[in-house]
């Protein structure tokens, strides 16, 4: 090759420079972009999220996942997690690959919430940290499936670059580096 040819073209350098929109780009929320919410909005969003999956529950495609998941192990323990969950302030869950300790026990806290909010009127928002970027993905992706909604609605995840969380995300999912 010539001491003076070009290995690539100016045109090629420029074409990728040129911003392309991603595969995650269609319906992307985060909350950097979402203004700072008063009590009285938090709580209408709360209501929100409460009507929304009352009339979720109701849904054959819901029943079905519920069943399903019901066939977890972690299913047969949910109370007891739950109370250990509200006697303790720090809580380790154990358990073998596929028991449900990622997707399970946010939903029982996040049900737990929605079950009790018309009495309580508490706020939530629950964190869960997964070992690696792609997990936190794949888990927010799995939990969102089985509760019929989109990624970013009441689940959502944070990675390092992109996030997928609104004004109603109560369950986020993150890598541990964001601990």
């Amino acid at each position: 090759m010539p001491h003076n040819q070009r290995l690539f073209s100016l045109e090629k350098a420029k074409e990728s420079r040129k911003i392309r929109p991603s595969h995650y780009t269609k319906g992307i929320t985060n909350r950097i972009n979402i203004k700072s919410l008063t009590l009285g909005e938090l709580e209408r969003e709360d209501k929100k999220i409460v009507e929304t999956f009352s009339q979720r529950v109701k849904d054959e495609k819901y029943v079905k996942m519920l069943q399903a998941r019901k066939n977890l192990p972690a299913w047969n323990l949910k109370k007891d997690i739950l109370n250990t969950i509200n006697q303790y302030q720090v809580v380790v869950v154990s358990g073998e690959t596929g028991c449900g300790k990622s997707t399970q026990v946010p939903q029982f806290i996040l049900d737990e919430w929605i079950s009790n909010y018309n009495n309580e009127k508490k706020h939530i928002e629950i964190v869960c940290t997964q070992p690696r970027r792609i997990s936190a993905i794949g888990v927010a992706e799995r939990v969102a499936d089985e509760r019929i909604e989109k990624i970013g609605n009441t689940v959502g995840y944070q990675i390092r670059l992109e996030s997928k969380v609104s004004s109603s995300t109560r369950l986020i999912f993150v890598p541990q580096e964001f601990c």
